[in-house]
């Protein structure tokens, strides 16, 4: 990537299963947890296999939830939606909705 030696692509890495919502049984809940203060995904800290924690950081990196425009979108995006929830208001999220769905729960 030019002007960026070091950037990684998504299209170079390659794409594990575990993370693909298409894949039947695929459930965020069961992989991931959502960090409502930074706005970033981990492991959902439940996991003790240590090969699937790995697969999971793996696939976070790949996709890049974490960075970039897609994190400063995500938390732009839901500190509004965190907001009104603080307030009794609930909207519904046509953006970031796991994110959203993982806030909405930890709240309740």
């Amino acid at each position: 990537m030019a002007g960026r030696p070091n950037a990684v692509r998504k299209s170079d890495q390659p794409v594990d299963d575990i993370l693909k919502p298409d894949m039947p049984g695929y459930d965020p809940y069961k992989f991931l947890a959502y960090d409502d203060e930074e706005h970033i995904f981990h492991v959902n800290p439940d996991i003790e296999d240590e090969n699937t924690v790995k697969r999971i950081q793996s696939m976070i990196k790949v996709l890049g939830l974490n960075y970039g425009t897609i994190k400063d979108m995500r938390t732009e995006y839901l500190n509004e939606k965190i907001e009104l929830l603080e307030l009794g208001i609930e909207k519904e999220a046509y953006q970031f909705v796991t994110a959203f769905e993982m806030i909405k729960e930890k709240q309740a």
